[in-house]
């Protein structure tokens, strides 16, 4: 089975079992009939997936084949855990991407389609490009909404946290200050620490009042007796950081300074900071911050819509999703047709009978 991974753009289907996502050809479905489960509620799964999930007896040999009285299989969206490496941990964790627009409304065929393939639960997104002219239904799909902080002097910056609707999501303005591009927001979950995330643009690498102003939000909140995990994520523009040995990088042309007091922020925060790669030519501008990482499953570098790539973020823990109800889905390939074929002879044959013998008024 192809291990190579889906890009946005790119058709493909996610498992409705595992969550994992294939190309349409690599799990057998044609174009022709991909495009025609566009925006259809169609339960499907992976290769792998179906293999575990049919019995024994589907793989009998037709000598044993009269023995299968089921002429249906039922197929559930049960999230049960397959024989693969899939965890049910990662099928119900929430899905974050941090994504460098560079204006959301000039990319948003791109933007359309990252939702609709990737389904991310949130988006922390910088340089939005917006104002208040521009209304979210302008670029949101409908199973989403947003908080925003536009740049009020110039058209550039700005920062957005979006979120599906079916989320309770608040916006944390007591954290916040105007004079940067900072914006915090909490899910409350019942039995679980609150999560928090601060998405966060440092728009130049001198920056040192942002880094400041993050800094007061998070003092504001350790102040704060009950905890909680955080999630940092942006485009913080300090290309001179190892993040392998917390130190800046000596001879490069970014502030010494200003990277020094990131990493000490970060340190002080009780942050860990965990994208490897890089994000922009070789540097490592988007970031992933928490304060436990044990509520981070995995981090993934993925192609971008601007100059940056965009960081996906999946983490162990998430709330409790709708599950569609069993269904029956009808296999062609095992249907009974000779039984089909007798059942229409006899159908066509009661259905003249009557027609025959009744009246007018009775008809």
């Amino acid at each position: 089975m192809c291990t190579d991974p889906v890009r946005y753009g790119q058709r493909g289907l996610s498992c409705d079992r595992c969550g994992a996502w294939t190309h349409n050809l690599c799990g057998g479905v044609d174009n022709d009939t991909y495009d025609s489960m566009t925006d259809t509620d169609f339960d499907w799964m992976c290769p792998i997936c179906e293999i575990n999930h049919f019995p024994d007896s589907f793989f009998s040999s037709s000598d044993d084949s009269s023995s299968d009285s089921s002429d249906t299989e039922e197929i559930t969206n049960e999230n049960q855990q397959p024989k693969t490496t899939c965890s049910k941990k990662v099928i119900n964790g929430f899905t974050i991407l941090n994504i460098n627009f560079q204006s959301v409304m000039n990319k948003r065929a791109e933007w359309e389609t990252i939702l609709k393939e990737i389904n991310p639960d949130f988006v922390m997104g910088t340089e939005t490009w917006l104002d208040a002219s521009i209304d979210n239904a302008e670029f949101l799909t409908e199973d989403y909404t947003a908080y925003r902080k536009d740049r009020p002097k110039d058209k550039h910056g700005g920062v957005i946290f979006v979120y599906k609707k079916a989320i309770p999501i608040t916006r944390r303005h007591d954290l916040e200050h105007d004079d940067n591009e900072i914006l915090w927001c909490q899910l409350d979950m019942e039995e679980k620490r609150s999560l928090l995330f601060c998405t966060v643009y440092k728009p130049k690498h001198d920056d040192a009042a942002t880094i400041q102003a993050f800094n007061r939000g998070m003092e504001s909140l350790n102040n704060k007796s009950k905890l909680k995990d955080i999630i940092v994520q942006g485009d913080f523009n300090q290309p001179n950081i190892n993040w392998d040995s917390l130190s800046t990088i000596t001879n490069h042309y970014a502030s010494k300074e200003t990277g020094e007091m990131l990493i000490q922020s970060f340190r002080v925060n009780g942050l860990e900071q965990l994208v490897r790669e890089p994000t922009r030519q070789e540097s490592v501008l988007d970031l992933v911050l928490t304060n436990n990482s044990a509520i981070i499953d995995r981090v993934e570098v993925l192609p971008g819509i601007s100059d940056h790539d965009m960081v996906k973020t999946v983490l162990t823990v998430g709330i409790k999703r709708n599950r569609k109800p069993p269904r029956k889905v009808y296999l062609r390939h095992r249907a009974d047709t000779e039984k089909l074929k007798q059942d229409m002879k006899e159908f066509q044959k009661e259905y003249f009978q009557d027609s025959i013998s009744s009246s007018v008024q009775e008809k």
